[in-house]
């Protein structure tokens, strides 16, 4: 993630300072730069966005979106490398095999 953070400084999309209330962190922000790009790109991602779920009904739609904001909120969480915890009640699949086509293992 620092790496990932040093780029976008270096590029001047990302403003980086000390935070005065604790001089170990860092507070980040959007530059004016990388809110333009954000801007630029935005439009194309929801384009995308679109095309890819546009196949399914409704219902299907939103709960691919739910799912994939609970995806994202659980990998916030998570620690580098280690996989979220399977959800209470969910059945075993190869997603939570890690993909190796074992149902079940962790």
């Amino acid at each position: 993630m620092a790496e990932l953070i040093s780029r976008l400084v270096r590029r001047g999309l990302v403003l980086r300072r000390r935070d005065p209330a604790d001089g170990r962190r860092n507070l980040l922000a959007l530059s004016p730069a990388g809110a333009e790009l954000l801007g630029q790109v935005r439009g194309g991602v929801d384009d995308v966005q679109r095309q890819l779920l546009e196949p399914l009904q409704a219902d299907d739609r939103e709960g691919v979106v739910a799912l994939l904001m609970v995806t994202a909120r659980l990998a916030d969480r998570s620690e580098p490398g280690r996989r979220p915890p399977r959800p209470a009640g969910a059945r075993p699949s190869r997603l939570w095999a890690g993909g190796r086509g074992g149902a079940g293992t962790e």
